[in-house]
């Protein structure tokens, strides 16, 4: 699932990129990165890697821009490095980063730093 305004689609403002698997997180990280980006950037926000691919292509194809790609470290049947590594093809000059709820292992997010990306550990509050 992605989710983008309609009078977002097409916007000359870059866009940020959040990819969280756990709705109730990616709706918070979505709504913390508009607040604070949100005048001078486009939040589009997708609930697996697949997703967050498919979004970046289309985007793509449009001649959008991509500032930042922030990806979940934990999800299923894509973690966030492979989807990091994998958006690298799409958007090779836009900033990523790696979010993290829980721990995870040194050597993978290691990985994640050696191939340009940033680390972002914290929680972001769901509303209920």
């Amino acid at each position: 699932m992605v989710t983008e305004t309609a009078t977002e689609r097409g916007s000359p403002r870059p866009a940020i990129l959040t990819v969280d698997d756990d709705p109730g997180v990616s709706r918070a990280v979505a709504r913390d990165l508009r607040r604070k980006y949100g005048a001078d950037h486009r939040i589009v926000r997708a609930e697996s890697g697949a997703a967050g691919l498919d979004a970046l292509r289309q985007m793509k194809l449009r001649g959008d821009m991509v500032a930042v790609i922030l990806a979940d470290y934990r999800m299923p049947e894509m973690n966030g490095i492979e989807f990091l590594e994998r958006a690298m093809d799409v958007y090779p000059s836009a900033r990523r980063a790696l979010t993290r709820r829980r721990r995870s292992s040194i050597p993978s997010l290691t990985r994640c730093w050696t191939r340009g990306g940033q680390l972002i550990t914290g929680r972001w509050r769901r509303r209920r």
